[in-house]
């Protein structure tokens, strides 16, 4: 049985004091939703003003473009947030099974489809932050200042007070003061520079661009369009990094196409019918057909997986973490992101837990709360490098040699799930971090993978012999 999200121990009062969190995304929520348990009172500061209805912030360009919350993301999001599910259901988000219902031609192949149990739903990121969005502003504990930007940080003895606020609008700047401040300003947060001017250091980075590139656009499906999925995709087999998928966003279809380095797709209307001819497939092109487009095309590139390692910090100041992008931003591609930002909540939330049943003191939290998320981000972020290092355009230090062994094996693996719909399910299983990636690794599943291989490779060999 998997645990709950806020798990089981003693419960105490909260700290007697305000928190502040910076940025008003999916990981900025998810942390006030925590941070409302465990502290009196809670200040959002958001750079946006927040639509009232589905649509694009000017802080996240990037959701013009497909967002996957993994399955494992769902199941604690929904125990953070009863009923959740349910109602992003009940305002357009699709039912699926994520096997059944997706038809994937993968590795050269279309993989089989059957009913897995494996079930959660399909929205905009546009609708499931609204959503947070408004179960927040529920909360009598939580203020959200809108319309603000966090200038800097403000610290006493290595404590962090609170922080730096300014208007966007021109208007005056304030100090909000606050013993505990998280970070989830997203991938271009500023809190390194803020740590050195309060003379500490800034962590240090790793970064691995694989200079991945999307294009998107929204669709009103054929009126007589006729098929048994409910989301279609495509991807080439390497060294081609060419793919693309028709993903259900409340009653439209959303065409997310990608590529890595010189074959990323053009952010033009020719550039994308063009990438759509190109994919190893025709399935989503033949789709298309009858389909109105209801959207122009956008692109968005800054892809990088690119991690900053907090937990390293030697002297790092009481009262500050970091979640989500600001602590590690992933490839996009992979759909990690925002199911990572909701383990790292869950961190957040049983860490404090532990720390009340101390006292009410915070000191030395804030770096176990870093080494904790680093495991938690550590095999992702595995996963994530050994598939963009498939690439020999993309940057970075290079993985170390298990990683490489690793993916050759993952190789093999994909290669078998074509006839093996068990090893299928053990990839989902660990793409939708229901499994660690080591559950790849047990002696059955190696078999299963290893022997089924070995006899293509025998069966190649006599037939060349």
């Amino acid at each position: 049985m998997r645990s709950p999200f806020h798990g089981r121990g003693v419960e105490r009062a909260p700290f007697r004091s305000r928190a502040v969190v910076i940025g008003g995304g999916i990981a900025g929520l998810l942390a006030a939703q925590v941070l409302s348990r465990r502290f009196e009172s809670v200040m959002l500061v958001e750079r946006d003003t927040p639509p009232q209805q589905p649509a694009p912030r000017a802080g996240a360009p990037q959701s013009r473009h497909c967002h996957l919350l993994l399955l494992r993301g769902q199941q604690l999001m929904n125990d953070m947030f009863p009923g959740l599910a349910a109602e992003l259901c009940a305002r357009g988000a699709e039912p699926i099974d994520w096997i059944d219902d997706i038809a994937m031609f993968w590795h050269g192949r279309w993989v089989p489809r059957f009913p897995s149990g494996m079930l959660g739903h399909c929205s905009s990121r546009d609708l499931l932050e609204l959503v947070l969005r408004e179960r927040i502003q529920r909360i009598p504990s939580v203020t959200f200042v809108s319309g603000h930007e966090v200038t800097g940080l403000v610290q006493e003895a290595r404590q962090i007070r609170g922080v730096c606020v300014r208007a966007r609008d021109g208007g005056r700047s304030d100090i909000l003061d606050a013993p505990f401040v998280v970070d989830a300003s997203g991938r271009s947060s500023r809190a390194p520079h803020w740590l050195q001017l309060l003379g500490h250091d800034a962590p240090e980075e790793t970064r691995v661009d694989s200079r991945a590139g999307y294009a998107s656009r929204l669709y009103e499906p054929p009126p007589d369009a006729s098929h048994d999925w409910r989301v279609l995709v495509v991807r080439a087999l390497s060294p081609s990094s060419r793919g693309g998928g028709i993903y259900p966003m409340e009653g439209r279809w959303l065409v997310t196409l990608t590529g890595y380095a010189d074959e990323a797709p053009e952010a033009t209307e020719r550039g994308f019918d063009e990438f759509l001819r190109a994919l190893p497939d025709p399935a989503i092109g033949d789709a298309l057909r009858g389909a109105r487009p209801l959207s122009p095309v956008c692109g968005y590139r800054g892809t990088a997986t690119q991690r900053r390692h907090y937990e390293r910090l030697r002297r790092a100041p009481d009262g500050f973490v970091t979640v989500g992008d600001a602590f590690c931003a992933f490839n996009p591609v992979y759909a990690q992101g925002m199911a990572l930002s909701v383990l790292a909540a869950q961190a957040l939330d049983r860490g404090l837990m532990t720390q009340r049943l101390r006292g009410d003191s915070l000191t030395g939290f804030a770096a176990r709360f870093h080494r904790e998320l680093a495991k938690i981000t550590h095999g992702p972020w595995l996963m994530a490098i050994g598939e963009d290092f498939r690439y020999p355009t993309t940057q970075g230090p290079r993985p170390p040699a298990s990683v490489r062994l690793a993916q050759r094996y993952m190789n093999l693996l994909m290669a078998g799930m074509g006839d093996d719909p068990a090893l299928l399910r053990d990839m989902m299983e660990v793409m939708h971090m229901l499994k660690p990636p080591q559950a790849l690794f047990t002696p059955t599943i190696l078999a299963r993978t290893l022997l089924p291989a070995a006899k293509r490779a025998a069966g190649v060999a006599l037939g060349a012999g």
